[in-house]
């Protein structure tokens, strides 16, 4: 049973781990900075992004304490792409750029909010 756990808990972090790099790299990267790069460069900046998103969460566990904050700090990120996620289905004008600038302004926002709070 132990076994079992431990293998779901590491598949989803591979999987996620999978999934962000991918992101980074095939839809962001490759779309919009480098366009003619050869698939060797494309596996080597997945590879790095995969090792650059592992060390990111390394540090964002060590510095939360409790995973409720985690938890909270993850929902107010949500917030900020949620709603736009689900228009961009309905309305033509949504496009990656839309969705880029979301994210960004989602996370300046939350991590401004969490500074204010924390110093009052």
């Amino acid at each position: 049973m132990v076994g079992g756990l431990i293998a779901a808990n590491s598949s989803t972090i591979l999987t996620h781990l999978n999934w962000g790099a991918s992101y980074l790299v095939h839809d962001f990267y490759r779309r919009f900075i480098r366009r003619d790069a050869s698939e060797q460069h494309y596996v080597l900046a997945g590879r790095l992004t995969t090792i650059g998103l592992c060390v990111c969460a390394g540090l964002a566990h060590v510095r939360s304490g409790i995973v409720k904050g985690q938890f909270r700090s993850h929902l107010q990120i949500g917030a900020g792409t949620g709603l736009l996620y689900l228009v961009r289905w309905f309305w033509w004008r949504v496009n990656a750029w839309c969705e880029v600038v979301a994210m960004v302004s989602s996370i300046l926002v939350s991590v401004g909010w969490l500074a204010l709070r924390r110093t009052t």
